[in-house]
């Protein structure tokens, strides 16, 4: 890992991780990056998750993202904390922290 890289640890809920056999996995993002930067990282890796996030890739990430808020079908959180108690997706993120996303559940 370069000096410049931080480890992410990534936890994956809801979205068929257990198909493809990822439910943790790590990301390796620069320092600086926020919870958009690895949302776009997800979106944009081309594997089973990017066709599973509900991001339209021909507009980029922050159009389906209102006033900046993560998507309503999603639950993010970083350490254990929603990024909606946090900055969203402009949320900082440090080296070893803890992402985990997960469909938001509905109905009774």
């Amino acid at each position: 890992m370069d000096m410049e890289d931080m480890e992410i640890h990534l936890r994956l809920f809801g979205l068929g991780e257990q198909a493809a056999g990822r439910t943790e996995s790590t990301m390796h993002l620069s320092r600086g990056d926020t919870v958009g930067s690895l949302m776009e990282a997800l979106r944009t890796e081309g594997s089973y998750l990017s066709a599973r996030l509900p991001f339209n890739p021909s507009t980029g990430l922050r159009t389906n993202f209102a006033q900046n808020k993560a998507e309503d079908r999603l639950l993010i959180l970083v350490n254990g904390r929603s990024v909606h108690t946090l900055q969203d997706l402009d949320t900082p993120l440090t080296d070893g922290d803890q992402v985990t996303i997960m469909p938001k559940a509905f109905g009774g």
